[in-house]
């Protein structure tokens, strides 16, 4: 791993490091692994690290190698490190003093991929930096993945106080950008992880829920976008916005998300995921641009009620087609020059139409006859239709019945059980910033599942107005009684959703 004729990424800073480089091999094998991290979890990634080796010179540190740790991760994808970890990390540190490979090198520093929201260390990073990497020359670098692609990197000192600071503004990098700056080529995916099936690809969705990173209660007392900061909430957990850090993998959820993520990449052609409103088809939706972000080009149709011209407008603005019209002919010749480019790359094209039950018929027969871009590798075009049980009774129609015999793979969403309730609720609260949350006591929780029968979007819903409860009332637990009140301001209507009377 070491890279001494590569090109060198510069950040600079104040004393004691004036400035800081990094060989751009390093920087794209570690982006490389964040990268890798960032895949195994669909609400952000699991966060890696490891020891940075290198030397100093006349004020400048030079990193030009590094090994990765192995670490557990007990507690989520976060980077928290159990005392195994620290012991790994000590032995690592010993073999490093007899690696060939380092030829010299010493330990530089470390480096950590990070999911969350901000750029900084937390409390235990802080702590881990000062105790293996004491030396006013010696950095932490932390590598930041976002779902746009590019890397924010940045670095950290031990200032005059021995405090961990900010060396430097962070650069964002492009990881084709690293690998170009680069002449080593970085070692592609294995065809084993390429033909990884349906299955392997769900169990490598963890069950645990992510978990907000030390220093992350504290920090919600001071935030002034925190809509309930005395109950040590970063974020609201209840949003009706889909967000992919508060997925919450249940069995259902997560088979669906593996089932779609694999079938696209192998070329299946059509899929789609059914489910009541409110099952959380959105956030799978939302969970699986992330995932594809690294594999496919794709193309988003939220509005669904289109006419047949209006479709195709929409196609060529999706895929940022270069046509010469947005007519259908026009859109077709250039979605199939497309298509052929990305095979030739080596690459996926998805199109994912959300609500798609409220497709015409008219729309759903050009869809059928995009069918028809395919060669011997498979369909150029994947489809996603996200739908609610109607679409099903829609193509049992006369007119779509070759659409129905191509749409042959369907992942199916159901309402949560009264356990997956409580943990669903459990899940957001953490991913908000509360771990182990008391507010929402267990008799509550059941009773949250019975008056919501389980649906995600009303679970949210309810727990939502519960907190805004405590908040108006400035107590920290909700009460039965509080629901019980809430009576006469939602009900569940004969179909079990909650709406407000007189609605």
């Amino acid at each position: 791993m070491t890279d001494d004729n590569a090109s060198m990424i510069v950040w600079r800073g104040v004393d004691p490091a004036a400035e800081v480089q990094c060989a751009a091999g390093v920087l794209a094998e570690i982006a490389q692994l964040a990268m890798n991290g960032y895949r195994r979890y669909p609400w952000g990634g699991v966060e890696v690290g490891g020891v940075l080796f290198g030397k100093t010179e006349s004020g400048t540190v030079h990193i030009s190698s590094f090994r990765q740790a192995v670490c557990e991760h007990h507690y989520g994808p976060a980077f928290d490190l159990s005392e195994k970890d620290y012991d790994a990390f000590e032995h690592l540190l010993v073999d490093a003093e007899t690696d060939e490979e380092l030829n010299g090198l010493v330990p530089i520093g470390w480096y950590q991929t990070i999911s969350r929201r901000d750029s900084g260390l937390s409390d235990q990073a802080r702590a881990f930096f000062h105790r293996f990497f004491p030396e006013p020359w010696q950095v932490a670098m932390v590598v930041k993945r976002s779902k746009q692609d590019p890397f924010s990197i940045g670095i950290f000192v031990h200032d005059s106080q021995g405090r961990a600071e900010m060396h430097s503004p962070a650069q964002e990098f492009m990881l084709e950008e690293l690998r170009q700056r680069h002449s080593r080529p970085m070692v592609p995916e294995t065809a084993a992880q390429e033909r990884e099936t349906a299955s392997s690809a769900a169990e490598r969705v963890p069950e645990a829920p992510p978990q907000p990173a030390a220093g992350l209660t504290e920090a919600a007392s001071t935030s002034p976008d925190t809509p309930f900061p005395f109950l040590g909430l970063v974020v609201d957990p209840f949003s009706a916005h889909p967000d992919a850090q508060f997925f919450y993998p249940s069995p259902q959820h997560r088979e669906a998300l593996a089932i779609l993520f694999h079938q696209i990449r192998s070329r299946a052609g059509f899929l789609a995921l059914i489910g009541e409103p409110g099952t959380g088809k959105s956030i799978v939706l939302e969970c699986l641009r992330d995932l594809l972000h690294a594999h496919a080009d794709f193309a988003f149709l939220l509005n669904s009620n289109v006419t047949v011209s209006e479709f195709f407008e929409l196609i060529a603005h999706g895929f940022h087609l270069s046509c010469t019209s947005a007519t259908k002919t026009a859109t077709l010749i250039a979605l199939n020059e497309r298509l052929l480019a990305r095979l030739r790359a080596g690459l996926t094209t998805a199109l994912i139409i959300d609500s798609a039950e409220k497709l015409s018929t008219e729309v759903l027969e050009e869809i059928e006859l995009m069918g028809n871009f395919e060669n011997r590798d498979g369909r150029l075009l994947q489809v996603v239709f996200a739908a609610q049980p109607g679409l099903d009774r829609q193509l049992d129609t006369p007119e779509l019945r070759g659409l129905k015999q191509r749409l042959l793979l369907k992942a199916r969403l159901e309402p949560l059980d009264a356990t997956q309730t409580a943990a669903y609720i459990e899940h957001r609260m953490a991913a908000a910033g509360t771990r182990g949350q008391t507010i929402f006591p267990a008799d509550v929780l059941a009773e949250i599942h019975r008056r919501t029968l389980g649906v995600p979007r009303l679970v949210n819903a309810l727990c939502g107005r519960l907190l805004a409860n405590c908040r108006e009332l400035q107590v920290k637990t909700v009460e039965m009684s509080m629901l019980e009140r809430m009576q006469d301001e939602f009900v569940l209507d004969a179909r079990g959703r909650i709406a407000k009377q007189g609605e």
